[in-house]
């Protein structure tokens, strides 16, 4: 078990594309010297990638529409967590995650879709979406902390 305190940061945001690089900074810079370089990289992509796809399949890239979440390391379970929601429709993401081109060890091109799944997947998160597919955990073991 590690011997920290957990972290619990909370983020939210309304507008387009335009936030999501100040959110991510400054979430980053929480975590900046806990982490690995390697987790904290894993951290940085795949949190950009859900907050883009937030803002730009979830809410349409609409300025009123709001993306909020937390990032947490929770140190009893060794463990990141990443919860990203918006106030879209959602999606069907059952039918993205069984499609064969968004997984990393297929010989496939990869289309559009389907980038978010390869990165959680090559970055070894699990992940976790809601029935209406607005609402998405993530989660990675870790090994050890700096």
């Amino acid at each position: 078990m590690f011997k920290r305190a957990d972290i619990r940061q909370s983020f939210n945001f309304t507008g387009g594309l335009s936030s999501i690089q100040a959110t991510v900074s400054k979430l980053l810079e929480v975590f900046r010297g806990i982490l690995k370089e390697e987790d904290e990289f894993a951290l940085k992509m795949v949190l950009t990638e859900m907050l883009n796809n937030a803002v730009l399949h979830g809410n349409g890239c609409s300025e009123q529409l709001k993306v909020f979440g937390e990032v947490k390391l929770d140190c009893s379970k060794e463990e990141i967590v990443i919860s990203v929601s918006d106030e879209g429709q959602g999606f069907n993401w059952k039918q993205i995650a069984d499609d064969r081109r968004v997984s990393p060890d297929k010989d496939h091109t990869l289309t559009e879709n389907g980038r978010g799944f390869m990165l959680v997947r090559i970055y070894g998160f699990s992940y976790e979406f809601n029935d209406k597919g607005n609402s998405v955990e993530l989660c990675k073991r870790l090994e050890s902390l700096k």
